[in-house]
């Protein structure tokens, strides 16, 4: 039996092991901080330098003069009036020669881009000099592809040959592809010309464009608004006429809101339709191909649906399904394109998980008065499961517990401040989450105590469930659709218009209405019919929640988002089922020809819509 000293001895010799565990604890916990923070010290100093490195080349680079005005006047109303697909034929006429227009849009997007931040890097001299070969091409009898000489713009995660894709993220600069996207070599061998990359949000994973390394991009219809996410500084861009056409890419509305936001015209494909080789994603190596449960898509923005149809078509090549033996080799379907018969829609207004504002439900209201019109079949659909829906797609993407996979991407970079609360949704301990889920059902915010009770970790067991819930969801859509004999839906673009700068952290759930369609696997396009009303009651959202029996947090946000928000475009969704991408389109071009959008964004400087 051990004495009082030996005892005392032992507990001294314990007190020491814990003292030394506990101080190389701390030593270790100071030096993984001290590295941390001297890590993202050298990430800012790198950012710093790739902002420097644009800025100086877009002071001191001597670019050709633009062209004379009234060569510019005539190349944006052709734009306006038919897109890049009208001014494609204006060069192969020779009414316009591709340095013309080049010259216009290199030119309009430098000056653009010093009021609205829509560029992270541009390669103008590269993209003049292409011009100059179009045009003796054109002049000499060679090829000329459906965009030939026309210019295009990119958005930050889609390749460029010799550019970064920053993806907004420091870690991302100075790392230069070593070739094109599949999607940008496709449009290339059509003859168009890639002259600019555009913002991003970090990550890609918010409906805003903003980052540590660029900054905000803005609305150029409202300033004080955000042109959406994560394509944003495409629709911005494009909606200034500083672009013709745009490449962006969707995992949960990411072309479709921003057009809604800035008035234009956009389409997600069916995933796994088009190509995703070298499109940069924000997860860690090796993800970088990954089509996953909730699959990412490339789609173009454009002002006009034709030039989506054209950038499809250019698409839908042999050349694509030999560089990316992933893609069904399934050919552009003419017929179903050009068909000029009457469709059977079916609209719905409310998805019963977010209430649309007035104006998104009267553009519903309008499309389909203006099908009826036309000679088309308009009847009610109810979507099924649509709250499953969206829950289940929250419940997907804060799978891994805790953002890791776009953490890991970022290299030791902090993550944008506006992800703090989905990090907290997706991290939150268990107990923790079962009491705030309890709190918030006693407090009435039914609706939040939804999303917060799907977020965070999932086991193995429980991620495949989510994965087999996936397909009986697309079943029961897909049935429903039968069920109601419909060619295409019509739905809101969004439940909001364009949001003020810094609301979007608070506001994602709004974006029910996208983000469904990439879970159902469907493609759909937006298309611009009107814009926010000057009457108080069209700019007012009275939202309610009215399935979780009334007005929540998320609906107060939404009335303030809403406030001033006249004269902000709104747009419709087009949907139809898995592979009738052709069908899609013809339903988006039967939209744009009932609905007759005019309106433009006061930086085009060509005027604004009078139906205010």
């Amino acid at each position: 039996m051990l004495s009082s000293t030996d005892r005392a001895q032992r507990k001294r010799v314990g007190s020491i092991v814990i003292a030394i565990y506990a101080v190389s604890r701390l030593l270790g916990f100071l030096r993984s901080e001290v590295s941390k923070r001297v890590l993202q010290a050298q990430l800012r100093e790198k950012a710093a330098r790739k902002v420097a490195d644009r800025d100086d080349r877009l002071l001191n680079r001597q670019l050709p003069p633009p062209p004379p005005a009234h060569v510019a006047a005539e190349v944006l109303s052709i734009a306006r009036q038919g897109g890049a697909t009208a001014l494609a034929a204006a060069i192969k006429a020779r009414k316009l020669t591709s340095v013309q227009v080049v010259g216009v849009y290199v030119h309009r997007a430098k000056s653009l881009h010093a009021t609205l931040n829509t560029n992270v890097d541009d390669r103008y001299l590269e993209a003049l000099q292409e011009a100059v070969e179009a045009d003796e091409v054109l002049a000499t009898g060679g090829f000329v592809g459906l965009l030939h000489g026309v210019p295009f713009s990119v958005k930050d995660c889609l390749n460029l040959h010799g550019m970064d894709s920053t993806i907004g993220s420091a870690a991302r600069c100075f790392d230069p592809s070593a070739a094109d996207a599949v999607v940008v070599r496709m449009l290339r061998e059509q003859g168009a010309i890639p002259f600019v990359h555009t913002n991003v949000s970090q990550c890609m994973m918010l409906p805003e464009s903003n980052n540590d390394v660029w900054g905000a991009t803005l609305n150029p219809w409202d300033q004080l608004r955000t042109p959406g996410g994560s394509s944003g500084g495409e629709a911005a861009l494009i909606a200034a006429q500083g672009s013709p056409v745009g490449l962006g890419t969707d995992i949960g509305g990411s072309v479709r809101i921003p057009a809604h936001f800035c008035g234009l015209a956009s389409f997600k494909p069916t995933p796994g339709r088009v190509s995703i080789v070298g499109l940069k994603s924000p997860r860690r190596a090796g993800m970088e191909y990954s089509m996953g449960v909730i699959p990412s898509a490339p789609g173009p923005l454009s002002m006009h649906v034709e030039d989506c149809i054209t950038v499809m078509r250019a698409w839908c090549q042999t050349t694509m399904f030999r560089a990316d033996p992933i893609v069904p080799p399934v050919p552009f379907d003419e017929d179903a394109v050009a068909a000029t018969g009457t469709l059977r829609y079916g609209f719905f207004k409310d998805d019963g998980f977010f209430e649309p504002h007035p104006a998104c439900s009267r553009a519903v209201t309008e499309t389909c008065d203006a099908l009826r019109r036309a000679g088309h079949t308009v009847v009610p659909f109810v979507p099924p499961n649509m709250i499953e829906t969206v829950l289940t797609y929250f419940g997907i993407m804060s799978a891994d517990g805790s953002l890791r996979n776009f953490v890991e991407g970022l290299n030791g970079e902090t993550l944008f401040r506006d992800y703090r609360n989905l990090k907290i949704l997706a991290s939150m301990p268990q107990l923790l989450r079962r009491t705030l889920v309890a709190l918030s059902r006693r407090l009435g915010q039914q609706r939040v105590a939804d999303i917060l009770n799907v977020g965070g970790a999932k086991t193995a067991y429980e991620y495949q469930e989510l994965t087999h819930k996936v397909a009986a969801l697309q079943i029961a859509f897909l049935k429903a659709m039968d069920a109601a004999n419909i060619d295409a839906i019509v739905c809101p673009g969004l439940a909001l218009p364009a949001l003020p700068h810094g609301t979007s952290k608070d506001l994602s759930p709004a974006c029910s209405y996208t983000l469904a369609y990439n879970l159902l696997k469907l493609p759909a396009g937006s298309v611009p019919v009107t814009v926010v009303k000057k009457d108080v009651s069209d700019q007012t959202y009275h939202g309610s929640a009215w399935h979780y029996g009334g007005t929540d947090k998320l609906s107060q946000r939404a009335q303030t988002a809403s406030v001033n928000s006249a004269g902000c475009p709104i747009g419709v969704q087009v949907v139809t089922r898995p592979m009738t991408d052709e069908l899609c389109l013809n339903a988006m071009l039967k939209v744009q020809c009932a609905v007759q959008f005019s309106g433009t964004s006061p930086t085009t400087g060509l005027g604004v819509d009078s139906k205010l």
